[in-house]
């Protein structure tokens, strides 16, 4: 009962804090970052720089969290979540931009690896089921944001925006405040107090080195690399492309992003219960060619009904290949250190999330939209190929 209860507060607080987060986020970020003067390239940068903060310090706080308990991390997730919304209003330039997003990265940076490393703590049988399930809150918040932020810029400023964005951030703590505390780590800290740096500094290095060389973390974390790559690129840019287009509006731009989240959010828990059912690998690689139909309709399309087609394979293609990279750590033979672990494949996904958006704001100089979006579907196919021919046993 009280795993219950824990995953229904979780579930709860991410959903809301997500849900805040992304209406500051797309697509209202990249029109503030362009009204503010920044090139596609530097919107890119804007878009991703958050994510540097999580590519640093998730394996350190998913190692904190293993050792400290879950909760007390998640609090100060929040106090971030929660604080910065209000300084949106006092920026006046791309580079001030730029540096509180940089800062704001670091709420997802704790929260993103803490909260997996609690449901991974919750999910001792069927773990993709459970993460899929899980997975649920985040797309919930990725399906609603969109349009909200549609139309709340309808009816207020960017400012007001930013402080609805705020509040919604303190709702959404206030479901961790229930969650079961882990006082009994923090009470064996105290007691080993005299000799506790020293034993940290021996754990932490000795916990890096598991997820450093554990061949699950780098296959689930390499996956996630290149399927956040191709997600952000399209995120970023696609709503920029129906922005600027002639009939484009707030409101278009919006129903891209919440038709693929529509059908990641109805669709995850089924490809997770797939994966545990046929196994990960299949399922994971359906999920990607299922991108890749999607990333070449929109190379050669350019109707809003068949980019709306695009928008619902994408978002199928997400529920079937994510919730099964995780659970490659969860099925892994040694359970422990799930913090450490969820915070490295983290960071190699941040890595993703950067370099995505940077790389396709850099090619947007040189080439149109179509062509970046076939660029991405050939790098996808790639993967899938080399993937097929290793699991067959072939080797070019």
């Amino acid at each position: 009962m009280a795993n219950k209860k824990n995953f229904f507060l979780l579930f709860t607080s991410d959903f809301i804090l997500r849900y805040g987060y992304q209406i500051g986020k797309m697509p209202l970020l990249p029109y503030f970052a362009i009204t503010l003067g920044a090139s596609e390239m530097l919107v890119g940068t804007i878009l991703s720089i958050s994510t540097i903060t999580g590519m640093i310090l998730k394996p350190l706080v998913g190692f904190l969290s293993d050792n400290l308990g879950r909760k007390i991390w998640l609090l100060v997730a929040c106090v971030f979540f929660s604080i910065f919304p209000f300084l949106y209003v006092f920026i006046s330039s791309p580079g001030e931009l730029t540096i509180i997003r940089l800062f704001h990265g670091i709420a997802t940076a704790i929260f993103g690896p803490v909260s997996l490393a609690l449901v991974a703590d919750l999910s001792h049988t069927h773990p993709s089921t459970r993460m899929g399930t899980f997975g649920m809150a985040r797309s919930a918040a990725y399906l609603s944001a969109p349009v909200s932020a549609g139309l709340v810029l309808g009816y207020f400023s960017i400012e007001i925006a930013f402080y609805i964005i705020g509040i919604i951030s303190i709702i959404g703590a206030i479901p961790i405040l229930f969650l079961s505390s882990d006082y009994d780590k923090l009470e064996s800290v105290q007691v080993n107090g005299k000799n506790y740096m020293r034993k940290f500094r021996a754990a932490l290095m000795s916990s890096f080195k598991i997820g450093l060389f554990n061949k699950s973390v780098w296959q689930a974390g390499l996956l996630e690399f290149l399927i956040h790559l191709v997600v952000y690129s399209v995120k970023v840019f696609l709503p920029l492309q129906i922005l600027i287009s002639e009939s484009g509006t707030f409101l278009k731009a919006g129903a891209y992003l919440t038709i693929q989240e529509l059908f990641h959010f109805l669709i995850r828990p089924l490809g997770g219960k797939l994966g545990d059912t046929f196994g990960d690998e299949k399922v994971i690689l359906s999920g990607l060619i299922l991108m890749i139909l999607s990333l070449l309709n929109l190379s050669i399309n350019e109707s809003y009904e068949l980019i709306f087609m695009s928008a619902a394979l994408f978002g199928l293609g997400q529920a079937f290949s994510l919730p099964s990279s995780l659970s490659l750590i969860i099925t892994d033979e040694n359970k422990s250190d799930f913090g450490v672990k969820m915070g490295m494949v983290g960071a190699i996904r941040n890595s993703g999330k950067i370099i995505g958006p940077i790389f396709s704001g850099f090619l947007l100089l040189f080439i149109s939209y179509d062509m970046l979006f076939l660029i991405l579907a050939l790098v996808c196919t790639s993967y899938v190929t080399f993937q097929i021919f290793k699991r067959n046993g072939i080797y070019l």
